[in-house]
């Protein structure tokens, strides 16, 4: 896959299934690696729960907010959720390429979060998402 699926995005929507079929598109930060693209995120997020029903997505290079610009090719694929050991791999891997907006700015905003709601932090989880080979 390398670069050439997603060229040089930094975001992609990431686009899960309800369990009536509908699509829900995210924004996330990814990496790719060896033909795959890899995301972590929160453990209880909606995403995770749509994924343990319904492992198919669609994924497109997007604007930080989501927008998909019109012609943009959109990849069909299969999502898997990492453990523990895999999931720390690929959160380093995006910390490497997000930088400061990884490590410090993102942390920091969910701190704050936490502290506003009196919640615990969440654990994440890592997804793997191997797109489908067009024949």
């Amino acid at each position: 896959m390398g670069s050439d699926l997603l060229g040089d995005a930094k975001y992609i929507a990431l686009a899960t299934y309800t369990r009536d079929g509908r699509p829900k598109p995210t924004p996330v930060w990814f990496v790719e690696d060896g033909g795959r693209v890899l995301i972590v995120t929160e453990e209880t997020s909606w995403k995770v729960k749509r994924l343990r029903n319904r492992p198919d997505v669609q994924l497109a290079a997007c604007d930080m907010r989501g927008r998909v610009a019109p012609g943009t090719v959109v990849h069909a694929g299969t999502a898997r959720l990492l453990g523990q050991e895999e999931t720390t791999d690929v959160a380093h891997s995006i910390d490497a390429r997000y930088g400061v907006m990884a490590t410090r700015v993102v942390p920091a905003m969910y701190a704050f979060k936490r502290l506003v709601t009196r919640s615990d932090k969440p654990a994440r989880i890592g997804i793997e998402i191997t797109p489908a080979i067009d024949r």
